[in-house]
């Protein structure tokens, strides 16, 4: 390096110490601006405030794609504001998009059903503790019914499918086994007493025909 040179950057510009707000229009300093990933927000704080809390309640919108005024019905909500697209345009948009991307064999087909699936053993993990492969080994040693009444979850009640369920103290948290939906209702209502339990048996026996 040349000697007397400095090694320090050098900056043709200034940084900008002021930012014209985009709805009062204003020139005001950065101060009075809000950031969004490190950067001014496009609205100041005050501008900003009143697009974000104030509902819009204008009946018709234009669209900012195909410039045509429609209803406010036309456009999907953002919270309390409405998305800037009308909804054909979304559509639309959405579908080039995807015809792009396929057409760049870039596009991942995904099943609906694989999500839900995915999500129903993430849940069973975060609220039981117990993973798929413990949910299915109990599934396996119970023949696939309840643990209770011994229907198959293959049956449906009131157009429902019986889908064995994990059933768990309350008290303790430790997993008792898998019931159908009626008997899991059932024990609940009976707050899981044995003593209830005891008592409705002695009903049914005294009562029953």
């Amino acid at each position: 390096m040349a000697e007397g040179h400095s090694t320090q950057p050098v900056y043709l510009f200034a940084e900008p110490q002021a930012k014209r707000c985009g709805r009062c229009k204003q020139f005001l300093p950065l101060d009075c601006f809000g950031l969004a990933h490190g950067k001014p927000r496009s609205y100041c704080r005050e501008c900003h405030k009143a697009y974000v809390d104030k509902p819009d309640d204008r009946t018709e919108k234009r669209c900012a794609n195909c410039k045509e005024v429609k209803a406010v019905s036309q456009f999907c909500r953002m919270g309390a504001r409405y998305q800037p697209y009308c909804c054909d345009c979304q559509k639309a948009n959405s579908a080039k998009k995807r015809m792009a991307l396929k057409e760049a064999g870039l596009l991942q087909e995904h099943d609906s059903r694989d999500y839900w699936t995915r999500r129903r053993w993430s849940k069973l993990k975060a609220k039981y503790g117990i993973t798929k492969d413990q949910y299915l080994e109990m599934h396996a040693s119970q023949d696939g019914k309840c643990a209770i009444c011994g229907r198959s979850e293959q049956q449906f009640w009131r157009g429902e499918r019986l889908q064995l369920c994990v059933d768990h103290c309350h008290k303790t948290g430790k997993i008792r086994g898998l019931l159908c939906k009626r008997c899991n209702i059932g024990l609940g209502h009976l707050d899981d007493s044995v003593d209830f339990l005891n008592n409705a048996i002695t009903y049914l026996q005294r009562e029953g025909d």
